[in-house]
């Protein structure tokens, strides 16, 4: 695929350069205002291929022109589409923090997408002039930043389903951006915007440049923009900081930094009137079991408390190590750490190119050609990587004594084995960073004109895209270079390691590494260049995804009727997409033997091909025309057949009816069925490493009473023994020494099995030591009580997915204004449409939860069978017998249905000297339910923050308004614009919820003569604050926790910007 890309790149430059010399040969074109003439050309409205006379659609429709996208202190497409009550935020691509630093094959960070009623980007079809664009990762979905604002006219957004008009991926609906056409003249345009607090700046400069030629045969246009965004961090807003400093919040960072320390364990600890000692300040460890060191460069002296060691937590605030900022003290007498570092909008760069042309030769055919280019970097980041459990360093005292601080040698010296290894505990001195370009480019040739003989009109094109994602990931560190350096005499000081040494071949070819100063973690500040050189690792990665297309769409007049002009529309289209993702070998799940990367998460080399030969029809029937009640009824049918490689052949269809009874009052509906296809990401997905959450915990823990296949008789007491038995042998399974169980319940798997034999009727509690049973208290005590926890899954890609089923109905009325002789009540206009759209066999890939059900629920594996498939995918930890990997998969098992109401109110009447005018779009959500298994019922995630699985989401808002008051006087306009949310909540359990939320914008412009505008506006005109939610208020430690949500509120606070246009 290589040399196509780069010859394809190549074309686009050419013809970039090719548009830009024919403007400057047509320059005396250039500088005429465009003159308004009224016209009743039939134009193509988007969700038909038929033209009509009209731009009244029968889908629902919603268009927003380029004052939305352009007057913005920001300029993400993504944000501003997500306005509007239709759009939802999509979760799997962070838009504001910018945590996710590694690419996979279905996430790319820094790339933006759009979904319509929160069923998925990768079920709503994004078009560009009514054609595809070039995906943007192996999920098909297109990256709104590679197009090019400064050449949008306007957007068009159904939300109806559209897949007989445009292919069965537009399950949702289409987002189809409209370009500016026939564009004559120059148009400069710069901005820049900034936060009150100073920050967050970013740059905008775009341009626009077009003229007519060949005696306005024909017309071509060139556009430009470039984008600069630089960063703000979280510690720079008082809300993050009051969060930070709340006793009963715990801190959002993971690993404690940048102090070093010792993991003690459970077996051979040291003395604790030793630990008393050298810890000092009062001081009294009973036990040390279990408890983390940390060491205090600074001060030399030691320390603990950190989510374990309570009793050394005095210790920590008499070295000043707490300074409630950085290191707070929570209210259950441990203390966490915040991440003051982190990006609260990450860094981001982005030019974008545009160019389309058309020459008529005559009424039989119109050459056209259409291509944009686009190149986006961003810098992402996340803690320091650390070495920890599962990436672990052991550490031999006998040959480091000299490296080792006194204190903690003091306390290794008082263990019953003194010489005995130790499990080190540290960050490492660098913060992972992400690095990533995206290239994206699409280039379209064709056709079009009359047809002779018949009257239709063609349109055949060509189109060939291509987007490259090269990723460079820094802070990261070979896993077992790091051991080598470190377990050597004195942390590696001063040593020297060749590869390949010793016989028989004595370093033959080897590669050779030094390190003078050692990696000492209690003393990085003597450590070397050489060093860190011998361990690094930065990783590299590259995706590469092909598009090509070919498509010919006619339509025309095939009979007039008493009614009017029975009209239709037949195409054919080809599709091919391959794919190919390539990661770094040292992070390449299966290919990485003896090493892996220290602080990321192995990545599969994924790549796949499908293609998709497409064929559809689309009539447009008037039935009846002016008889009493009825100005005219029409009927639009239409049907597509698409025959994939992969899954074969499948069908959609639509039937959809328009009723115009008088001149101010319609009613619209109609059904579309769609079959979606899998996408290469979900059939051909290596196996990828992720980082993943878990809402009913782990279900082999006694204690977890969540579900009711959990080893808990409370909430499983017909076979929670049964369940226990199925864990033990997993344990045993992970780790035949049986030490996992051990960890996990303190009694082996034979022990389990034969006293749930002798008392099949006993509940939990009764198999405690306590209460005459075998297992310890204590362990009992240490597995987790269920809920919410995090998961490390494994996903894979399932070839033998099948099509997944939509079918929609709308309903709805359009009412204009019938009132002649009163200003207020003359123009205005409601629309109010329902919608259902429900999907069955819906394609998702498995949450946690929905992998432990499987393998633990008889439903599934009636006889609780540990080589049942389903089992193959609950892996647990050969260490601690918790839950350690999931295996996750996509399959055809989801189910959803939602439904709602959209209105759109349009008002405006003059008001002093100059037009007032209010437009409001509310979306009402009736029902939002899924289901991630057959057998499981459909839940209602109507105002919660649900639902997760089946690709879906989130976020599902009651109700979500967006108005906008606008006032014209001449050259002068002003725009207030409201957003309102409603309030939203966790689905289950008593925390607070997210509460309802508004937020304005304020916006203006004023044209001067001479074709020079400026514009400006304040957004987020009250400095609305983020809203803590998600407290638990019920807590009996003081925990009550809470959080932000800078997916669905503001996270910047007040920010202006100020701009200008400048038209020539």
């Amino acid at each position: 695929m290589g040399g196509r890309k780069y010859s394809f790149r190549n074309w686009l430059l050419y013809c970039f350069f090719l548009s830009a010399a024919m403007l400057l040969v047509c320059g005396p074109a250039i500088g005429q205002e465009d003159s308004e003439e009224f016209s009743l050309e039939e134009i193509v409205v988007t969700g038909s291929r038929i033209a009509r006379t009209n731009n009244e659609a029968v889908s629902p429709i919603v268009t927003v022109d380029d004052r939305l996208l352009s007057q913005s202190a920001v300029t993400s497409l993504q944000g501003q589409l997500n306005k509007l009550p239709q759009f939802s935020p999509t979760a799997d691509v962070p838009q504001v923090e910018g945590q996710n630093i590694q690419p996979t094959a279905t996430s790319t960070p820094g790339q933006s997408t759009i979904a319509l009623r929160g069923i998925g980007a990768n079920r709503t079809l994004t078009l560009i002039n009514g054609r595809r664009g070039t995906p943007a990762n192996a999920l098909g979905v297109i990256d709104t930043t590679t197009i090019p604002t400064a050449a949008i006219e306007y957007v068009d957004t159904i939300s109806g389903g559209a897949s007989s008009t445009y292919g069965a991926d537009a399950v949702a609906g289409v987002v189809n951006f409209i370009m500016k056409d026939r564009f004559e003249g120059f148009e400069l345009n710069g901005k820049v915007s900034m936060t009150e607090r100073a920050d967050a700046e970013q740059y905008d400069v775009s341009g626009i440049m077009g003229a007519n030629i060949g005696d306005d045969k024909g017309n071509i246009m060139l556009a430009f923009n470039y984008v600069e965004r630089f960063p703000a961090l979280q510690r720079d807003r008082d809300w993050y900081k009051k969060m930070w400093e709340d006793p009963s919040v715990s801190g959002g960072a993971f690993f404690l930094d940048p102090y070093p320390g010792i993991g003690l364990g459970y077996a051979n600890l040291p003395s604790t009137a030793v630990l008393n000692n050298v810890m000092g300040n009062g001081v009294n460890f009973t036990s040390a079991a279990g408890t983390t060191v940390y060491y205090d460069p600074s001060s030399g002296g030691v320390f603990s408390g950190f989510g374990n060691g309570m009793a050394g937590v005095p210790s920590a605030q008499a070295l000043g190590i707490i300074d409630n900022y950085a290191i707070k003290m929570n209210n259950n007498g441990y203390f966490t750490q915040n991440d003051i570092d982190a990006f609260l909008m990450y860094p981001q760069e982005r030019w974008n190119f545009y160019t389309q042309g058309d020459y008529e030769v005559n009424k039989y055919f119109t050459a056209f050609m259409q291509a944009y280019y686009s190149r986006a970097k961003s810098h992402t980041t996340q803690q320091p990587g650390t070495i920890t459990s599962g990436w672990s360093v052991e550490i031999d005292p006998t040959t480091h004594r000299n490296s080792l601080p006194a204190n903690i040698l003091a306390m290794l010296d008082s263990r019953p084995d003194p010489d005995a290894p130790f499990s080190l505990t540290t960050n490492l001195p660098a913060r992972r960073e992400g690095f990533t370009s995206t290239n994206t480019y699409n280039m379209t040739f064709g056709g079009r004109g009359e047809l002779p003989v018949i009257p239709w009109t063609y349109e055949a094109f060509f189109s060939h895209g291509e987007a490259e994602v090269n990723a460079n990931m820094t802070g990261f560190y070979s896993l077992e270079r790091m051991r080598t350096v470190m377990q050597s005499p004195e942390f590696g000081k001063g040593g020297e390691w060749k590869a390949n040494s010793g016989a028989p071949d004595f370093g033959f070819g080897g590669a050779t590494a030094t390190c003078a100063g050692g990696l000492n973690p209690f003393d990085w500040a003597s450590a070397t260049d050489d060093c860190w050189l011998a361990v690094d690792a930065p990783v590299r990665s590259k995706q590469l995804m092909v598009q090509d297309i070919f498509e010919l769409n006619t339509q025309g007049h095939i009979v007039d009727l008493p009614a009017g002009e029975m009209k239709g529309a037949v195409g054919f289209s080809y599709r091919e997409n391959e794919y190919e993702f390539q990661s770094d070998n040292i992070n390449t799940q299966g290919k990485s033997l003896n090493d892996q990367v220290l602080g990321l998460y192995p990545a599969g080399e994924s790549n796949g091909y499908i293609n998709v030969r497409e064929e559809y029809a689309e009539l447009l029937v008037p039935i009846l025309k002016d008889i009493p009640f009825i100005k005219n009824l029409d009927l639009s049918l239409g049907a597509r057949h698409s025959d994939y490689n992969t899954t074969g052949g499948s069908y959609t269809y639509k039937a959809q009816a328009d009723y115009r009874t008088t001149d101010f009052l319609r009613f619209r509906g109609g059904y579309n069925r769609a079959e979606r296809a899998p996408n290469i990401g979900e059939l051909y997905l290596a196996r990828t490493s992720s980082f993943g959450a878990m809402y009913n915990g782990d279900t082999c823990s006694m204690r977890n009473a969540t579900v009711p296949w959990t080893a808990n008789s409370t909430s499983n007491p017909n076979n929670w023994q049964d369940v226990l038995n199925l864990c033990a042998t997993l344990n045993d399974m992970a780790n035949p020494t049986g030490d996992a169980n051990m960890q996990m319940y303190g009694v082996s798997a034979a022990q389990i099995q034969a006293w749930t034999a002798a008392n099949p009727n006993a509940t939990t509690a009764q198999m405690l030591v306590s209460n005459g049973g075998i297992v310890p208290d204590a362990e009992y005590d240490e597995q987790t009580a269920g809920g919410f926890s995090w998961a490390w899954p494994i996903d894979i890609g399932n070839p033998n997915l099948t099509s997944e089923t939509a079918d929609t109905w709308t309903a709805g009325f359009v009412l204009d204004s019938f009132i002649d002789d009163i200003p207020a009540l003359m123009d205005w206009r409601i629309s109010m449409d329902y919608y259902t759209i429900e999907v069955k066999d819906a394609i998702g890939l498995q949450t946690g939860d929905v992998v432990m059900q499987q393998c633990m629920s008889t439903e599934f594996n009636p006889t609780l069978d540990p080589n049942s498939p389903f089992c193959q995918g609950v892996v647990r930890d050969a260490r601690f017998g918790t839950l350690g990997v999931v295996n996750r998969t996509y399959f055809n098992n989801g189910h959803i249905k939602t439904d709602g109401i959209d209105t759109q109110i349009n008002w405006g009447m003059d008001a002093g000297p100059g037009h007032l005018s209010v437009s409001t779009l509310i979306n009402y959500v009736l029902h939002m339910k899924s289901s991630e298994l057959p057998t499981n019922p459909l839940v209602e995630n109507v105002g919660t923050f649900g639902p997760s699985g089946n690709g879906l989401n989130g976020n599902t808002f009651k109700y979500k308004a967006f108005t906008t008051i606008n006032y014209t006087i001449k050259d002068l306009y002003v725009s207030l614009r409201w957003s309102h949310y409603d309030k939203i909540k966790n689905r289950t359990g008593t925390n607070t919820p997210l509460k309802a939320y508004n937020m304005f914008d304020l916006t203006g412009s004023y044209r001067f003569s001479g074709g020079f505008t400026i514009n400006g506006g304040i957004e987020n005109l009250f400095d609305k604050a983020q809203q803590k939610y998600n407290i638990n208020y019920d807590s009996t430690t003081g925990m009550y926790g809470g959080s932000f949500n800078n997916t669905l509120q503001d996270a910047l606070g007040r920010r202006f910007y100020l701009g200008f246009k400048l038209y020539l």
